[in-house]
């Protein structure tokens, strides 16, 4: 860059106040300082970006277009300045999570009434969006979408994050009790695998998950339907719609379902991992911090 920071500031709020004196005001600077300013800018670049006239100051065709690229750079500069004064505190901050369905109903919900009570102006987002693939995964953290994902393993494989385990669970399989024959003691994978089956879009009780575990066992399923969020596909293995795979469920987490039932089955689920994923570099962000404590308290009490 060859000319100064200095300078394209004070080109910024010449091109924005189209005024001088108003440009020097804003800048607490003298209106010589200014004009100086702009003269070296030019001198530098080459050609002519300020033309005066008698309504004031405006920009030549270069000028227009570099105040564009200014303009933008400058305040992209001063929206980080006013993000790291906040993340100093808890005021008026936001905190972006990334969550599978199931966690954000099972663990991240339970916490958010008092999390909000006790921090008043932290804005929480919550989106599933960013969290189908580690690389995916990997992208919203380094790319400052996301302050932090709840997922299952594998974990991402970048240098640039950082994981750490909170929970290790088991699935299971649950139905309504309109499928009488699956209510025995032992019951086969194969007279599972020719049911309706219910899953969510993405996650932990997933479609591709769903497809993944019954493929190990030389079985090839399809779901029948594919919902967007664990309660609805609670409220249709409650009507008899279909099967499912969930993790274990406490037996608080199916009040109000009471025709659900886990079938039984002398197969072994692979433990899964939930994991949270936030970027190396992140900056210090106080509300993320307390939040995860959170729910990583929530979830070392839940029992499955």
């Amino acid at each position: 860059m060859s000319a100064s920071f200095d300078s394209y500031k004070i080109f910024y709020f010449v091109g924005k106040y189209k005024n001088i004196t108003h440009a020097a005001g804003a800048l607490f600077l003298s209106q010589s300082t200014v004009s100086r300013a702009i003269q070296s800018l030019e001198s530098d670049l080459g050609c002519k970006l300020m033309e005066r006239s008698q309504q004031g100051i405006f920009l030549t065709a270069e000028g227009e277009m570099l105040f564009r690229h200014v303009a933008r750079a400058y305040e992209e500069i001063i929206i980080g300045e006013d993000r790291i004064k906040r993340l100093k505190s808890f005021k008026t901050i936001s905190v972006r999570l990334g969550a599978d369905n199931f966690v954000f109903c099972r663990h991240i919900l339970p916490i958010l009434k008092d999390f909000q009570k006790d921090f008043p102006d932290v804005r929480v987002e919550i989106s599933s969006n960013m969290i189908d693939s580690p690389g995916h995964i990997t992208s919203s953290l380094i790319n400052d979408e996301t302050d932090a994902v709840f997922s299952l393993s594998p974990l991402p494989d970048s240098d640039s994050i950082v994981s750490s385990t909170l929970l290790d669970y088991s699935d299971v399989f649950i139905a309504g009790k309109n499928h009488k024959s699956l209510m025995g003691d032992n019951t086969r994978i194969y007279d599972i695998s020719i049911e309706n089956f219910i899953s969510l879009n993405h996650g932990i009780s997933g479609s591709e998950y769903l497809q993944r575990f019954f493929a190990m066992h030389n079985l090839r399923v399809e779901s029948s339907y594919q919902v967007e969020n664990f309660s609805h596909l609670l409220d249709m293995v409650n009507c008899g719609m279909g099967v499912a795979i969930v993790p274990t469920p406490r037996p608080s987490m199916l009040i109000g379902y009471e025709n659900i039932f886990v079938i039984k089955t002398n197969l072994h689920f692979p433990k899964r991992t939930i994991c949270v994923s936030t970027a190396k570099n992140a900056p210090q962000n106080p509300a993320r911090d307390e939040l995860i404590k959170r729910i990583k308290k929530q979830m070392q009490s839940a029992l499955y």
